[in-house]
């Protein structure tokens, strides 16, 4: 029996007078941006796996890789997949014959996980597959993230749309590449809005970027002196202080080693109440 669940996702707003997070469902986000209904397929995979299909969850009891199967279809919705290019790429290490078989036991687990429709989920021929359906009927963040990364005027819809690695807790190679690119890209938006904000001296969405940037690199040192800085800006000296020495306590016991000579100086300059 299929479970149903409800779909919503966060989305982050920024603005200079407003808080940064909001709840947004998926039909309203629709709503809202086209004017079209829920799409009948809704994936995130970043920094969670779930996929539904008409509310109902489907990735939850495949095995890893009928997953690993399932992300790439979404990633490439509505492209005609040669089965002997799926078979070479999601299973290299195996012989090809083993390969396809693989990937007929990966397509009968997912098709047993769809929930019944009118109109088909997947289509597989004897020698192509796809999954179907337009960006009206299918919402994969990743895709989103994609499209928008092809250009630097969208960056904050790019972050907010990574919401961590993707694919996580899956281990193939075409995974660890993509997870790879999407965490350098979400890496270098975030370093750009925070430096837009901060040359706009607008020091609370600067800070609001520079830590999203350090939950994704913990040992950037440049972000964390830009966000010490942009603490003390707003008048939390006392929090800049304590964010360094936190970050004293956790480099000292996973390397052994000091921060960098300009962390320190960031650090000091502070502690004296010198004005930056």
């Amino acid at each position: 029996m299929h479970e149903r669940h409800e779909v919503g996702y966060v989305r982050t707003l920024s603005g200079r007078s407003k808080a940064y997070r909001l709840q947004v469902s998926i039909t309203s986000f629709y709503d809202f941006h086209s004017g079209i209904s829920e799409p009948r397929t809704v994936a995130r995979l970043f920094g969670r796996f779930e996929v539904f299909c008409a509310g109902v969850r489907v990735d939850a009891r495949l095995p890893p890789q009928a997953r690993v199967l399932l992300a790439y279809l979404l990633v490439h919705r509505g492209e005609t997949l040669r089965r002997d290019h799926l078979a070479e790429r999601l299973w290299p290490q195996n012989q090809p014959v083993d390969a396809r078989s693989a990937l007929r036991h990966a397509l009968v687990a997912i098709a047993r996980a769809l929930p019944p429709a009118t109109v088909p989920w997947l289509a597989c021929g004897a020698r192509s597959v796809t999954w179907c359906g337009d960006d009206a009927a299918t919402w994969v963040d990743a895709r989103e993230f994609e499209a928008l990364s092809a250009g630097n005027e969208t960056l904050e819809e790019e972050a907010h749309l990574y919401r961590g690695d993707f694919a996580p807790g899956l281990d193939h190679p075409w995974v660890n590449d993509l997870r790879e690119r999407h965490r350098a890209r979400s890496s270098w938006a975030l370093d750009e809005l925070m430096t837009r904000y901060a040359a706009r001296h607008d020091m609370r969405g600067a800070l609001a970027y520079g830590e999203a940037l350090l939950e994704l690199d913990p040992w950037r040192e440049d972000a964390l002196c830009n966000t010490m800085l942009f603490r003390y800006r707003l008048g939390d000296r006392a929090g800049s202080l304590w964010a360094y020495r936190r970050f004293c306590l956790r480099l000292k016991d996973e390397f052994g080693i000091e921060p960098m000579p300009m962390t320190q100086r960031c650090y000091a300059a502070i502690s004296a109440k010198v004005r930056l």
